[in-house]
């Protein structure tokens, strides 16, 4: 369970670097910064609208992480995946 947990907070962080080099390629070729919010991915797979959370209480907070650009969101995110599975690995 570690290696799988491990593995899909690598995939994630390969992601957020590709990610990051592919919108400096078109930062290169344009010349204007404009990167993807992860609000797009999100939509995309299906997640809810932040308004329907509100009942949580954080409607907020996850507002505030659509407007993210997405190569941060998922580097972090893997970043913190990979390092609790060989945290939770090592205690063992």
């Amino acid at each position: 369970m570690r290696a799988v947990v491990v593995t899909v907070g690598a995939c994630l962080v390969v992601g957020g670097l590709a990610t990051s080099v592919r919108h400096l390629i078109l930062w290169q070729q344009s010349g204007i910064w404009t990167p993807t919010q992860f609000g797009a991915l999100w939509f995309a797979i299906g997640g809810p609208d932040p308004n329907r959370l509100r009942w949580l209480g954080i409607d907020g907070i996850t507002a505030w992480l659509l407007d993210q650009p997405l190569n941060v969101v998922l580097f972090v995110v893997g970043g913190s995946i990979a390092w609790i599975g060989l945290a939770y690995g090592s205690r063992r």
